[in-house]
């Protein structure tokens, strides 16, 4: 199951190219039989080997747009809902076909209950303002509900030092898991600028910061990130925060009501 949020979503819409694509498709759809029934009543076209003239289809578009804008307005709003309908079908198989990876890679950070009978995957970027939103509403479930296990996969997407912070993160829980969530909570709750404001916030917790910039240039922890970024992109996730909550995905931040309801609903269809 996909649920798409109303509002704080970082998750992509149609883009505008594709707009202007579709656009044009419908109206040329519509003007196929307006084209050809100028073709075959205007003298100028039937004696012209090219037909109708490029300045004449100019004026048909023009004339068609002009007469038919609900049309066209209707036609884009149903392609949107299809288009949707699909995205929401794909996705919710492909978090079913991928549950197992989601939910039980044993290379992710998990805190809370590694046992717990509702698992909760956020994907994130430590620079993304919205996964630093939602940051307490996680850490309120891990406190309030000791049976949820939820699993953490960095995917930086934008920009430099969401990948230094996401490979710290993952080094900082190689090397001490049990100071993970701390660090975690940490870089959360600040402006990521540099690495070397990325290390201090391991060395105040009694990290060895040179061990954590070794492993973080290691090829296992660079391909822990790329493993999720790949993940992401197979389940239909553009943008963060994305978070998986039993079988139903998010793609965008949601509040603590919604968290709570969720794992409900989870745990009532695990009975």
């Amino acid at each position: 199951m996909i649920v798409f949020c109303k509002s704080n979503c970082t998750r992509g819409t149609i883009v505008s190219s594709k707009l202007r694509i579709l656009f044009f498709i419908i109206v040329s759809a519509g003007l196929i039989t307006f084209v050809i029934s100028f073709n075959s009543n205007n003298p100028r076209a039937v004696n012209s080997e090219k037909g109708v003239s490029e300045e004449d289809v100019n004026r048909l578009i023009g004339e068609y747009i002009k007469n038919n804008p609900q049309e066209i307005l209707d036609s884009l709003t149903q392609y949107q809902i299809t288009k949707q309908r699909e995205e929401e079908e794909n996705a919710a198989k492909n978090v079913i076909d991928k549950l197992d990876e989601l939910q039980n890679n044993p290379l992710d950070p998990v805190v809370g209950n590694p046992e717990g009978d509702v698992t909760i995957v956020e994907f994130f970027d430590y620079t993304c303002g919205y996964c630093k939103k939602i940051m307490p509403y996680i850490a309120e479930i891990i406190k309030e509900d000791p049976n949820v296990k939820v699993v953490f996969k960095e995917i930086p997407i934008l920009g430099p030092n969401a990948i230094i912070a996401a490979k710290a993160s993952i080094a900082v829980y190689q090397i001490a898991p049990e100071k993970y969530f701390e660090f975690h909570t940490k870089l959360m709750s600040k402006r990521i600028t540099s690495k070397a404001s990325v290390l201090e916030e391991a060395t105040a917790l009694g990290i060895d910061a040179k061990q954590v910039e070794e492993r973080m240039e290691s090829d296992e922890v660079i391909n822990i990130i790329l493993k999720s970024k790949e993940l992401a992109e197979s389940i239909g996730v553009r943008g963060t925060p994305a978070i998986v909550i039993g079988e139903t995905l998010f793609p965008g931040a949601i509040d603590l009501e919604t968290f709570r309801k969720q794992i409900a609903q989870e745990r009532a269809k695990n009975k």
